[in-house]
């Protein structure tokens, strides 16, 4: 399971781990990060506009760090995560 940040900003969590049902723990990292967004916008004294777009895809990428020693860049890329980012894009904020 990967998840990386697609917009403007920080990046997310890049983290390739081995899991038995990556779709099922995919949708559940979704929605727990909902959730932590909801709450914490909840926990603040000002109304701040936290957005949060997740779009879900499976399948096979390539990723790794691109670049010179002097700057590097951790990448990842392929149809698999260009449909992802595509689904990002529709999904309500």
């Amino acid at each position: 399971m990967i998840i990386h940040r697609f917009s403007k900003g920080l990046k997310g969590l890049v983290h390739p781990i081995q899991v038995d049902r990556p779709e099922r723990e995919a949708m559940l990292a979704a929605v727990e990060m909902r959730e932590l967004v909801r709450s914490y916008r909840a926990s603040l004294d000002e109304d701040l506009p936290l957005e949060l777009q997740i779009g879900l895809n499976t399948g096979d990428m390539l990723f790794g760090d691109i670049g010179a020693s002097v700057r590097r860049e951790f990448q990842i890329s392929g149809d698999t995560v260009n449909t992802a980012a595509r689904l990002k894009s529709k999904a309500p904020a």
